[in-house]
């Protein structure tokens, strides 16, 4: 399941990041978002073009292009 399949206040674990840049990696986790964080996502914005989760109390906004690549489980 991806990230953009959860629907608002839904909570998930990370499982994996498929096909992001390694960069981009480490810049997420140097937000807090590794794998088997729990992620919470908050809103769907700009028509669902960008979301806005939290992590560890840290509000992140990311993009749907980005979310897709985000594997997670329930």
């Amino acid at each position: 399941m991806k990230l953009t399949d959860l629907a608002k206040y839904d909570q998930a674990k990370v499982v994996s990041f498929e096909g992001l840049d390694a960069d981009y990696i480490r810049r997420l986790m140097d937000l807090g978002i590794y794998q088997n964080a729990t992620i919470t996502v908050l809103n769907k914005l700009s028509f669902d073009r960008l979301y806005l989760i939290e992590v560890d109390n840290v509000e992140i906004c990311i993009r749907r292009d980005d979310a897709m690549k985000i594997e997670v489980r329930k």
